[in-house]
């Protein structure tokens, strides 16, 4: 994918922009629940489209994206045999596109926790998640992996990493400006748009962002 789509920095800077800019339709949804980050589909068979949950930080809402867009990419109109796991190979999709292995090798070696909270911000994705990568290319030992997951305990950041290392949230922009242009050729108020996709205007505004 990155080859496909050129993307050739190291660090993904905005995910949002590049997966907009490629007709992807993005919505962001109060699912109720911490448990659910995400759902894809592909409406009228041509146009592909992920909700992520509105309660994401950034770092898991960009894995989310990724992790989305693997599931779009490997698994939608395709029949994968009933013994392949999907959310794996999904994971690993969402990983490598975020952070490569060739160019992620040498910033994990040698890890610690303060380590770990640097790369975070070099690359937006969240100090687990660095962590597993590191484990899943082999670059640290199972003792070494177990050991930082232990200091993530200690120090209370497993569920909640430190909010000064937190990546701001990417916008969503296509589908606003899609319903904005529609709205002003179709001379509507916010109201009767609101009206028109069945919402109260409210509604509307919060889950358009707009």
């Amino acid at each position: 994918m990155r080859k496909l789509w050129k993307i050739e920095k190291e660090t993904i800077g905005n995910l949002t922009e590049i997966l907009e800019e490629k007709g992807v339709l993005l919505l962001q949804s109060d699912f109720g629940t911490d448990r659910v980050d995400g759902h894809c589909t592909i409406a009228l068979d041509k146009f592909p489209i992920i909700v992520t949950n509105k309660s994401l930080l950034g770092d898991r809402q960009r894995f989310t994206l990724a992790y989305e867009l693997g599931h779009l990419v490997m698994h939608l109109y395709t029949s994968p045999s009933y013994n392949r796991d999907l959310s794996h190979e999904a994971n690993v999709f969402a990983a490598e596109l975020l952070m490569p292995e060739r160019d992620i090798k040498t910033d994990l070696e040698d890890l610690s926790l303060p380590k770990l909270g640097e790369l975070k911000k070099k690359w937006k994705v969240s100090m687990q998640a660095l962590l597993y990568r590191a484990s899943d290319l082999e670059l640290i030992t199972d003792n070494q992996k177990r050991y930082l997951l232990q200091q993530f305990n200690q120090q209370n950041i497993r569920r909640r990493e430190p909010k000064e290392l937190d990546i701001p949230t990417e916008q969503y922009k296509l589908v606003r400006d899609l319903l904005t242009k529609y709205r002003t050729k179709q001379k509507l108020s916010v109201a009767k748009m609101a009206s028109f996709l069945h919402l109260e205007a409210e509604d509307f505004i919060q889950r358009y962002n707009y």
